[in-house]
């Protein structure tokens, strides 16, 4: 008696858990349409076919993330010198790299000085092959240069802001933006990129491109004030390190 029970109750779990994974994916593809629905009611061109209105609010996406510096994108991981190199690759580090550097630590757990360009790490001393623990750091796209040059591979601790996952073709949603700005913000971006096409070479003042720009910097605008407020505050009584 048991048993058939058993199998009735995983029957039913089985059943709910399907009907919910179908109204999710009918809630994303309404989601998605209406940004491609919404995209349309403003630039009114179909030569802009779906597939190049999801490369664009990618690339928007993406171009928020790294504008707002959104907490949680931080990322850390590690990276090792190599004592026949001055540089290393940020390439290969976990959840992808950004090219926003946060902070990086030696192998002693100091931070290290990070300067904003290669050029400003060559004027301390006007070479890299000094041997040395890492002290100054420049990144320069996903490289890292370092000085001095650790004669043994060292360890750098780095704190970095990873790229959002790339929303594709069969339903991701932005997560990380909230969707009270998900029309703001991507919409109006994709539409402002349409019409810069759109309007090249005909309105040197690109009336309808600035018009979405400006629309979409309100939006974020919007946004860092939403993460100012969503922001977990730590207070303590104790004295700080």
């Amino acid at each position: 008696l048991l048993f058939p029970h058993f199998v009735l109750v995983l029957f039913l779990v089985l059943l709910e858990i399907l009907v919910l994974n179908c109204l999710l994916i009918l809630l994303t593809f309404q989601l998605k349409n209406q940004f491609h629905e919404a995209f349309q009611l403003i630039v009114q061109d179909s030569v802009f076919t779906d597939e190049i209105v999801d490369s664009y609010i990618n690339d928007v996406y993406f171009s928020t993330i790294s504008e707002c510096l959104v907490p949680e994108m931080k990322g850390m991981d590690t990276v090792t010198t190599d004592p026949l190199l001055s540089y290393v690759s940020m390439t290969g580090i976990s959840g992808g790299f950004s090219g926003i550097l946060s902070r990086v630590y030696n192998s002693d757990g100091e931070a290290v000085t990070i300067l904003p360009t290669l050029e400003t790490l060559m004027d301390i001393n006007g070479k890299l092959d000094v041997e040395g623990s890492v002290e100054v750091v420049a990144l320069e796209g996903g490289t890292l240069w370092y000085y001095p040059s650790p004669v043994v591979a060292e360890t750098l601790t780095v704190i970095y802001y990873k790229n959002p996952v790339v929303l594709s073709v069969d339903g991701d949603t932005p997560d990380v933006l909230p969707e009270f700005l998900h029309r703001k913000i991507l919409v109006n971006g994709a539409a402002s990129l349409c019409f810069d096409k759109l309007e090249d070479g005909i309105d040197s003042l690109k009336p309808n491109t600035q018009s979405r720009e400006l629309s979409r910097r309100e939006g974020l605008v919007r946004f860092r004030e939403w993460l100012g407020k969503n922001r977990k505050h730590y207070i303590s009584t104790q004295e700080p390190y």
